[in-house]
């Protein structure tokens, strides 16, 4: 019995594995609990995170929109979450790098066909729809950078 086979385990798994690999790039990852510097974020937690993502949908035959859906799902959870609670203080940055990465993965990776990517690239759209400034008002400038990055806004201009 893998992880494969049961999707409420793999979805608990990504759900940990967001907030954990925020709070990391966020926190020292000592007891102390210090924040760390705005300008010394440690992103290689981040970035493992996605790259365990990729490695999975590789591995593993499931549905890959619906597990890129979730996970998309909990990353805005979480984003809202992190957005009520700290207001001010909040740090858009690791939320940047993590959408900024799946979506780099969602267009170079070898593990999606077209239609796939581009269904993915759909829940993307909407992650962003419901992030909007309106909403997230200091999550602002990178909303405008990810929905005008050239690796999304041009699939949308072609349809």
């Amino acid at each position: 019995m893998g992880i494969d086979s049961e999707p409420k385990l793999l979805f608990s798994f990504c759900r940990v594995m967001v907030q954990t690999s925020i709070e990391k790039a966020l926190i020292y990852g000592d007891d102390s609990g210090e924040k760390r510097p705005a300008d010394r974020l440690d992103f290689r937690y981040i970035d493992s995170f996605v790259k365990l993502i990729v490695i999975i949908l590789k591995m593993f035959s499931f549905n890959k929109h619906e597990f890129m859906t979730k996970v998309l799902e909990f990353i805005g959870e979480v984003l809202d979450e992190d957005h009520r609670n700290k207001k001010a203080e909040f740090n858009q940055r690791p939320y940047y790098r993590m959408l900024m990465n799946i979506l780099t993965a969602v267009n170079h990776s070898d593990c999606f066909n077209q239609k796939t990517q581009l269904l993915i690239l759909f829940s993307m759209a909407d992650l962003f729809k419901n992030l909007s400034p309106t909403h997230y008002p200091a999550f602002c400038f990178s909303w405008l950078e990810l929905i005008s990055h050239k690796q999304f806004l041009p699939h949308f201009l072609r349809a």
